[in-house]
């Protein structure tokens, strides 16, 4: 018989210390969710891989990765569901890389590569190609296909920098000018520096924009199937910068989003328009409805229904007066919240429109349930209507399950009076683009409301 000799309490103590001692190691310099190296253990690489190279280790690259319209899968799926896609993410972006290489997750949806060794820029452009290929197939995701793509910028040591400082800041500029101009990678430029503290400056007078009132709105009317009035507008923020003149929500939103001034913004354009819509009644005009997008951010995180009451009741509107825009992916982020929130703007009588139909995620089943008034048909379907018997197909059968569950449909981006015409035939019920109007300032939107007399390009 084989003894077994009983192990000593001190070693059993001592093994179970060293073990836990490795587990917190382990949580100190790992990401929990994806197991990934975390942002402090991967710069200490980082300086080491500096160091090897000045005692002749050589070059190495480092590749910072951004996951595209991440937060659209957030918002739309859930936060749940948002995980579970980084967690595929870095399974497949650790299977590309060499076992020399080091992947890590900085925070959110970014990571980091330290790719080494490299001997050319280019070598390293083929390795971020490999990342990108690596996420090219669809990811299914509670029944939905997501199709993951990301931003990369790359940072050569040491004709980019010398210090991890250094490669980390040109690395993100580099992904942010790749995320700005709409190319999946670029190596950094000395340009690009600029980009950088461009950024950081607009950051800056955003911030003050909204001390000073910078903001404008502008209003692009509506019309009805009839033609013969406008029936409503839509409220469009625009920013008078100091410097750079009239922008265009394209250029400042995005970055409103990311540094948390989105709620202010969406806050003020709420006021702006109610204040509008009673200066407008005290002129003696007939009001027009006004349509004021809500920002996820605004519709989830803060309670809405209390906020419109409130811009109401100060600016003396009535709720009919009123119709809030929102996205697809703001009243699926949290279905059962959407609910009661819809209902509570409901009975202030505010009409709902749900924005970019046919963009997002939702679920048809979803529509029945939400308190809709309209659905806004997004001006990507719009275009092709002319020219393409699918498009017009895929209309005609969001329009027909609009009339059946009572709701109206409004046609965006409408630009020709052949456009114009098949939507009619489809059975459209409102029209806006700039077949009809471009957007306007509040004195030149008055001057039209006085008027009333909307360009008939849908015939009779």
């Amino acid at each position: 018989m084989v003894s077994i000799k009983a192990r000593n309490p001190l070693e059993m103590l001592t093994a179970a210390l060293a073990s836990a001692n490795q587990q917190l190691h382990f949580m100190a310099t790992h990401d929990t969710l994806t197991s990934l190296p975390n942002r402090a253990h991967f710069e200490h690489r980082v300086d080491e891989a500096i160091a090897d190279a000045g005692r002749g280790a050589g070059p190495f690259a480092l590749v910072v990765l951004n996951l595209d319209r991440f937060k659209v899968v957030n918002d739309a799926l859930g936060r749940r569901m948002g995980d579970e896609l980084l967690r595929i993410v870095a399974r497949r972006l650790r299977g590309v890389l060499r076992a020399s290489d080091l992947l890590a997750r900085l925070e959110g949806n970014t990571f980091a590569a330290l790719v080494s060794p490299v001997r050319s820029a280019g070598e390293a452009l083929r390795g971020a190609r490999k990342l990108l290929l690596a996420l090219h197939a669809p990811v299914r995701l509670e029944g939905t296909d997501v199709h993951p793509s990301a931003s990369i910028g790359i940072a050569c040591f040491p004709n980019e920098g010398v210090t991890g400082e250094a490669l980390f800041a040109r690395a993100d500029a580099a992904m942010y000018a790749a995320k700005e101009r709409g190319r999946h990678i670029r190596l950094f430029e000395p340009c690009m520096d600029r980009l950088g503290s461009g950024r950081m400056q607009l950051e800056a007078d955003l911030h003050r924009a909204l001390k000073q009132r910078q903001f404008e709105l502008y209003y692009q009317p509506k019309i009805g199937n009839d033609c013969a009035r406008f029936c409503g507008a839509e409220a469009l923020l625009r920013w008078r910068h100091p410097t750079r003149g009239l922008l265009a929500p394209g250029e400042f939103i995005p970055l409103a989003e990311e540094c948390g001034l989105i709620v202010r913004l969406g806050d003020w354009v709420l006021h702006e328009s109610c204040r509008q819509l009673n200066a407008w009644r005290t002129a003696g005009l007939s009001a027009v409805q006004i349509a004021v997008n809500a920002s996820a951010e605004q519709f989830q995180d803060r309670d809405l229904t209390s906020i419109v009451e409130h811009a109401l009741h100060e600016h003396g509107v009535a709720g009919h007066d009123l119709e809030i825009e929102i996205t697809e992916s703001a009243v699926m982020r949290s279905p059962e919240e959407t609910v009661d929130t819809l209902e509570g703007l409901k009975r202030l009588g505010v009409s709902i429109a749900l924005d970019d139909f046919g963009t997002g995620y939702s679920s048809m089943g979803y529509l029945r349930r939400f308190s809709l008034d309209r659905l806004k048909i997004d001006r990507s379907f719009t275009a092709d209507i002319t020219t393409s018997r699918r498009a017009t197909a895929v209309l005609q059968g969001i329009i027909a399950l609009a009339h059946e569950l009572h709701l109206e449909v409004i046609a965006e981006g409408v630009e020709t009076p052949e456009q114009a015409a098949v939507l009619k035939g489809l059975g459209c019920d409102q029209y806006q683009g700039y077949l009809f109007g471009v957007p306007l300032p509040a004195d030149d939107f008055a001057r039209l409301l006085r008027h009333q007399c909307p360009h008939s390009a849908i015939g009779p």
